[in-house]
């Protein structure tokens, strides 16, 4: 029994480590639908809130539009970041002015998803390199 239990915990340290690793490079989603007739005041406040909050390398966020499929007109937002911890860290004040500035354009918010990016998979893709047109 004694061996079984390490076993166990063997096993789920090892699937635990999988789930991150300090090489890869991180990406947060989040996919937002703006209330009716509100989109242009909900990407006039997203923009505003990421010029303020997420203007360097370490805190940048892309945003798309959705233009085709079932999701069209959605926004998704990027969260580009080297490390989870630079992912989930915490600004409160961002989060302020998300909340009373950007929130009340929103009608749907689907939940975050976290990516890594598999570089050796990739077009386009060399450290420190903008991609390639």
């Amino acid at each position: 029994m004694k061996n079984l239990i390490t076993l166990f915990l063997i096993t789920l340290s090892v699937f635990s480590y999988a789930q991150t690793n300090s090489n890869w490079e991180y990406y947060r989603t989040n996919r937002w639908e703006a209330v009716k007739g509100k989109q242009q005041a909900f990407r006039d406040a997203a923009g505003k809130k990421t010029k303020m909050f997420n203007n360097s390398p370490e805190t940048a966020m892309v945003t798309y539009q959705i233009m085709t499929g079932p999701d069209q007109g959605k926004f998704e937002r990027v969260n580009v970041a080297k490390t989870l911890e630079q992912i989930y860290s915490e600004n409160t004040a961002e989060q302020k002015y998300w909340s009373e500035n950007v929130g009340k354009y929103v009608a749907d918010m689907e939940g975050s998803k976290v990516w890594w990016i598999l570089k050796d998979w990739s077009s386009n893709w060399v450290d420190g390199r903008k991609p390639f047109n």
